[in-house]
């Protein structure tokens, strides 16, 4: 039986990247990041699809890691505003940056 392999990081990671895009964008300006689009996401992330960063990134929201405005689906894809860190999500930033 022969496995299929990808060459996308795990999601475990794909959410750290995520963290660590969120968080280097906003420590940048100070402000949350006014329009976020699953693409643009997706490149960051290194996610498979569109379908899935968007899907994570809700996820991660669900889970109080990112907050954000209520994302805007159309048929050219899924925008999300106001995209931030959560306390929660900016320790794990804080962290990761430490090494931990």
């Amino acid at each position: 039986m022969s496995s299929a392999t990808n060459n996308f990081s795990s999601p475990a990671v794909q959410a750290m990247n995520l963290i660590r895009y969120v968080g280097d964008r906003v420590s940048e300006s100070g402000e949350p990041i006014n329009s976020l689009s699953g693409r643009e996401i997706q490149r960051a992330i290194d996610a498979p699809s569109e379908i899935f960063a968007e899907q994570l990134i809700e996820e991660m929201c669900e889970h109080a890691t990112i907050k954000m405005a209520e994302p805007i689906h159309t048929l050219g894809g899924t925008t999300f505003r106001q995209v931030n860190l959560t306390l929660n999500g900016w320790e794990q930033y804080e962290a990761e940056k430490r090494g931990q």
